[in-house]
């Protein structure tokens, strides 16, 4: 079977979960357990998302099902696998354990082998492994029967429990083809006791990394650089085995068993991908409250016939947002209070969830997380050693800042300011960093930054090798890997600022996934904001001088900009006042005549381009110039009009309403003699609003006649002009 067949029987499998499931004996996809929930998803807090259930066996029967599973059979290690050795009772999957001949060997044992091949998905059981040492019980995925045909074979290893140690088990992958044979990403897990209870076990594999699961939490991610794509079946399995210096199976928990609550396989459904692009990923700036500001989003889905479902939100801030459509990628947004906010565009369809957010700030700093592979951003980082003064390791997902070989390990940074505004003044900058999963060595002392005083090359290097990515990047002697003078260190392992900017204190560098804070300091800022305005990327160095200085090689691991996790990349986030959003004024609500050019007031400032538009009305709106903010506009009809002024730059889309009246033009006047004229005008609107009246005779120089505050409306006026006074224009302006 080639994987194009497999994928294709995807998706026809999709259709009977998203369709199908649930209606009865014959809407039922077979592979899906009956006694499965069709829309059941992965174990509650595992952090994957958009998975629809596609094959599973919930052991609800009386046997092992023949149309799922084939038998693991015949001689391993130990043990010797027999069908008979796999029982279905009470909704479990009962591997049973026995001392007894079968075959060469002293004990029988069993396993299951799923009939069906898989390959890019997650894969989940709820198992809990025989007490007594001298088992080796598993959860694992690799294609069982090979054919001539086939040129690539992976093994993930989920869950292997050796049963010496009932608080642990091993997670591994493995290369068998192509050759040559490889192995990497093992890692110890500790846990409660495998034996006293259930645990839920996953693995998700995509094209980028495999991912470990236990009882939810991530525990190991693994990248598939390694990989050829392959298909899988999934094996649950025990057999007797020599593991950990055993020299005999504890008989005397025989006879015993391995139990698998389900087995269950998920893959992803329609997909939704969102990107906010404005305003941009460097956020913006308002002066005001009144402003509105375009929020819009680029929402995709795999699958067209699933649309995404869209959602605008606060995530923090001081005051009320109000979208003028939440549920619309392109909308506005209105702050109701001064202040530093956070939004989020969430884009969904089915089980498939997606976000990105972006900073506003209202007449205040601006708050910016940089971060490789967020928003398109990228920036330098590696680390050096002086154990191996010439290996570049900028490739590696991790960094390790303290002691090795007793020389020095630190880490550099190098984070490009330069989309920021020329203005940009800084408020405080703080670095966000994660202890890597696979754990340090001992304690390190305090970790210090330091201004390195030139940029490094991170280069393509992984740290695997002397000869990997040679001269290509940083290393112990060269800020750039070359052998030019120029590229020399000042000093051996880095040429930096004796000063610290920001530091945290020592800790145990065993325990993963920890964040570490560097906190803002006046040094720490002063020294983004010279860089900054010298039109330089900032760089740091991370040092751990008391771990240098000691007698032990302690060492932390910290996950890199090269790290699968992108949650757990080292984050620089900076405070600043900058980025601003385009200033519009559109000038004063007014009434005005039907078909007479009325001038519009309309300010911009800190913008490329601007534009009116009308927004409601009963009639036409004919606008001397669109792109001039002080233009004019005829109306062709009364009523109520609403314009809107629009001004952009590179940063943001900003804009503001205007309220029109428009009245009834008065009939044509007669000669120019006519003694006076006399006019009534209906005013919508509120008392205690001031009206002035004036009058042109040219439309560009005003007379005011009279302001009136009425106190009911509407009110009446009359000109009693020289009767050599011409025909005259009159317009009303209210005001407060």
């Amino acid at each position: 079977m080639t994987f194009n067949k497999q994928s294709a029987r995807w998706l026809l499998l999709l259709a009977g979960v998203l369709f199908l499931a649930g209606t009865g004996a014959h809407g039922q996809t077979q592979d899906i357990d009956p006694a499965s929930d069709p829309n059941v998803q992965p174990y509650a807090g595992t952090p994957v998302s958009g998975y629809v259930l596609a094959w599973s066996d919930e052991f609800n029967t009386n046997a092992v099902d023949r149309k799922k599973w084939t038998f693991r059979t015949g001689a391993r290690l130990w043990s010797y696998q027999q069908p008979q050795n796999n029982a279905v009772s009470n909704g479990l999957y009962n591997i049973l354990l026995k001392k007894e001949t079968g075959g060469t060997s002293s004990y029988t044992a069993g396993g299951i082998i799923s009939a069906k091949l898989f390959h890019y998905g997650y894969y989940e059981t709820r198992m809990k492994v025989p007490p007594g040492r001298g088992w080796h019980t598993s959860f694992w995925m690799m294609k069982n029967i090979l054919t001539s045909n086939d040129t690539a074979q992976v093994e993930l290893d989920a869950l292997e429990n050796d049963s010496i140690t009932l608080t642990s088990y091993g997670i591994n992958n493995h290369r068998w083809l192509p050759l040559p044979t490889y192995t990497w990403g093992g890692k110890a897990v500790i846990t409660p006791s495998l034996a006293a209870d259930f645990h839920v076990i996953g693995c998700e594999y995509t094209t980028n990394t495999v991912k470990y699961f236990f009882d939810g939490v991530l525990q190991q991610t693994v990248a598939t650089t390694n990989f050829t794509p392959a298909d899988v079946n999934i094996w649950l399995t025990s057999v007797a085995a020599n593991l950990g210096g055993t020299t005999n199976v504890d008989d005397s928990q025989l006879p015993a068993a391995a139990q698998y609550d389900y087995a269950r396989f998920f893959i992803l459904g329609p997909t939704s991908s969102i990107a906010i692009t404005t305003p941009s990923f460097w956020g913006a700036t308002l002066l005001d409250t009144n402003t509105a500001l375009r929020v819009s989003a680029h929402v995709t889905t795999s699958d067209t016939n699933y649309p995404a479902s869209v959602t605008w939100s606060k995530i923090s801030g001081p005051g009320i947002v109000a979208f003028a459509n939440a549920s619309n990628a392109d909308t506005t947004a209105t702050f109701s209070t001064n202040g530093s906010y956070v939004l989020q565009c969430q884009a969904v369809v089915l089980t498939s969830t997606n976000t990105d957010s972006v900073s506003v700030a209202v007449k205040a700093p601006l708050a910016l997380a940089l971060r490789q592979g967020v928003g398109g951003y990228t920036h330098v980082a590696t680390f050096i050693r002086g154990d191996s003064v010439n290996w570049n390791s900028g490739a590696r997902d991790q960094f390790i800042v303290g002691r090795w070989n007793g020389l020095g390990m630190r880490s550099l940074f190098s984070f490009d300011l330069s989309s920021l505004d020329p203005n940009a003044v800084f408020q405080s900058v703080t670095l966000d960093v994660w202890t890597d999963d696979s754990g340090g060595t001992g304690s390190v002392g305090a970790v210090e930054l330091r201004k390195l005083n030139a940029t490094p090359t991170e280069g393509t290097g992984d740290g695997s090798s002397a000869s990997n990515g040679s001269g290509t990047g940083a290393t112990w002697l060269s800020r750039t890997g070359g052998t030019n003078v120029s590229d020399l260190w000042t000093n051996a392992g880095g040429d930096f600022a004796t000063n610290v900017l920001s530091s945290i204190s020592g800790y145990d560098a065993t325990v993963a996934n920890v964040q570490k804070t560097f906190p803002s300091s006046a040094a720490f800022v002063a020294a983004a904001q010279t860089a900054f305005n010298a039109g330089q990327p900032f760089n740091l160095l991370m040092i751990s001088p008391d771990t240098e200085s000691g007698a032990n090689n302690y060492i932390s691991r910290i996950n890199s900009d090269d790290n699968a996790t992108v949650e757990q990349r080292p984050r620089l986030t900076l405070t600043f006042t900058g980025n601003f959003a385009p200033s519009v004024t559109p000038g004063n609500t007014f009434v005005t005549l039907t078909n007479v050019p009325m001038p519009l007031g309309g300010v911009v400032s800190n913008s490329t381009s601007r534009v009116w538009s009308k927004v409601t009305g009963s009639g036409t709106v004919t606008f001397g110039n669109t792109t001039n903010p002080a233009t004019t506009a005829t109306f062709s009809a009364p009523g109520n009009y609403s314009l809107r002024l629009t001004a952009s730059n590179a940063l943001a889309q900003v804009s503001r309403d205007l309220a029109v009246t428009v009245v009834a033009s008065p009939p044509q006047l007669g000669s120019p003699l006519l003694a006076s004229y006399r006019f009534q005008f209906q005013i919508p609107g509120s008392t205690g609003v001031n009206y002035t009246v004036q009058a042109s005779t040219n439309m560009t120089t005003w007379t005011n006649l009279f302001s009136t505050n009425p106190a009911a409306l509407p009110f009446t006026w009359s000109d009693f002009g020289n009767t050599n006074s011409p025909r005259r224009f009159y317009r009303v302006l209210l005001g407060p």
